[in-house]
């Protein structure tokens, strides 16, 4: 009689090497930390500005004032 046993387990690189495989180019994780880390900062002094303002303030490169950041 065969026995029937599970495949092996992937191990913690393997996982690590196909999650990572998966996300390439799908996601900017610098840019993406550095505008949630943002968006929290003005958050904790008071600002209203959502995520998504301070996403496009960010990659448009302009203060909330409209003004662009050379001119402060």
């Amino acid at each position: 009689m065969a026995q029937n046993t599970p495949p092996a387990a992937p191990t913690l690189p393997e996982l690590i090497k196909h999650y990572q495989a998966l996300t390439t180019g799908v996601i900017n994780f610098e840019l993406y930390n550095q505008m949630v880390h943002t968006h929290h900062s003005t958050a904790i002094e008071g600002s209203t500005l959502t995520l998504l303002e301070t996403q496009t303030l960010l990659e448009k490169g302009l203060t909330a004032g409209g003004n662009p950041w050379s001119t402060i």
